[in-house]
């Protein structure tokens, strides 16, 4: 993980190791690596105000022939990417009691 932040702006890149939690075999009782794969996210962050705040980034997989046995689908040459962005509100509610 390596992240940076200037003024309010933060920045970063992740990485993430995926791997089976046991031994894996295909169909025809060959023995398969436990890694499933690798994933990169490039992410960014920066506040709005002080209840809202901006979330976004970048993420490719890398997966494995292992990941493409246990999901029975895929292929290596397939590019696994996205764009992601999300804005979190965190609003703030005065509470005032009321007496009788």
């Amino acid at each position: 993980k390596w992240a940076m932040k200037k003024k309010k702006f933060n920045t970063g890149v992740h990485l993430h190791l995926f791997n089976a939690n046991g031994e894996m075999s295909d169909l025809s009782g060959n023995n398969l690596s436990s890694h499933l794969g690798t994933e990169v996210d490039i992410v960014f962050g920066f506040p709005v105000n002080k209840n809202v705040k901006v979330s976004g980034g970048y993420s490719q997989m890398f997966g494995t022939n292992s990941l493409i046995a246990l999901r029975n689908t895929g292929s290596l040459d397939a590019t696994s990417n996205w764009f992601w962005t999300m804005i979190t509100i965190n609003p703030s509610f005065k509470v005032s009691k009321i007496g009788y």
